[in-house]
């Protein structure tokens, strides 16, 4: 059997890093509006959708990310 290896002393913890700022941080707003005109859509449209109207092309994961983020810190 493989024995581990154990390592004694202190672990600092590591300076908690800036949030990063996302791709549509700025658009919450108008992201709200997207979803709300459009309620039965897919992210496929929603993303279609926010290319056209905005001329910015975004990944179905980034405007996914940017709603739960928005829900989570009451924006």
């Amino acid at each position: 059997m493989l024995k581990q290896k154990s390592n004694q002393g202190r672990i600092a913890p590591k300076e908690q890093a800036e949030l990063v700022k996302g791709e549509l941080d700025d658009f919450g707003s108008q992201l709200a509006a997207v979803v709300q005109k459009f309620l039965h859509a897919t992210w496929a449209q929603y993303g279609q959708y926010w290319g056209k109207i905005y001329n910015h092309w975004i990944r179905t994961s980034t405007m996914d990310w940017a709603l739960q983020k928005d829900r989570q810190f009451g924006g």
